[in-house]
């Protein structure tokens, strides 16, 4: 992903220099004036910055998706837990003042991006997300998951009878639900009538 957010920013990107994939395959032998474009294209630190972006959004992205391992982030929404969704702000924040205080700019040898850049970050960023609920969907559809059966049933005789938020909701090969919401919640084990 990464090496594919520098080639499109060469050789697409609207802001980019949009040159063709042989100048940008044979950048070393760049010669100054004898093409349309200066050689200095190729120290440009946006790309790498891009690429950094990306790095960041994903690996946000899935921070998000790790609340649970097999409930999609639409069933078991993220805002739940605070301290995730603080540190996930934090780390936007440190990202942003890298990119856009200057002399932190300089230090790290990044640049800042336009809001299109950052389109195209997002758009490169955002399939781990659909790529991770498609995940999640065939591992909740599986019947080969008896490990996690067995879990949720230990859990569903627990002498408390409470589940907390770091608990999944879980459905059974018998029909049982065990729902636990972003607080703490009472097991509610209703069968399902087919």
């Amino acid at each position: 992903t990464l090496a594919v957010t520098q080639f499109g920013w060469y050789l697409f990107h609207v802001g980019g220099p949009q040159i063709s994939w042989y100048d940008l395959t044979h950048f070393h032998g760049c010669v100054e004036g004898s093409h349309a474009f200066s050689c200095s294209i190729f120290a440009d630190p946006r790309p790498s910055t891009i690429s950094l972006s990306v790095l960041v959004t994903i690996e946000m992205f899935n921070a998000l998706n790790a609340v649970s391992e097999n409930e999609s982030i639409f069933s078991m929404p993220p805002w739940c837990n605070k301290w995730l969704m603080g540190a996930i702000a934090t780390s936007f924040g440190l990202h942003f003042v890298i990119l856009y205080v200057p002399f932190f700019a300089g230090l790290f040898g990044v640049a800042p991006i336009s809001f299109d850049e950052w389109t195209a970050v997002i758009a490169f960023s955002f399939p781990i997300i659909i790529i991770d609920e498609i995940l999640k969907f065939v591992s909740r559809n599986s019947r080969k998951a008896p490990a996690a059966v067995a879990r949720a049933k230990k859990q569903r005789t627990s002498s408390s009878g409470r589940a907390y938020s770091a608990l999944e909701q879980h459905e059974h090969d018998d029909g049982e639900q065990i729902t636990v919401s972003c607080e703490m919640a009472e097991y509610d084990s209703t069968h399902k009538v087919e």
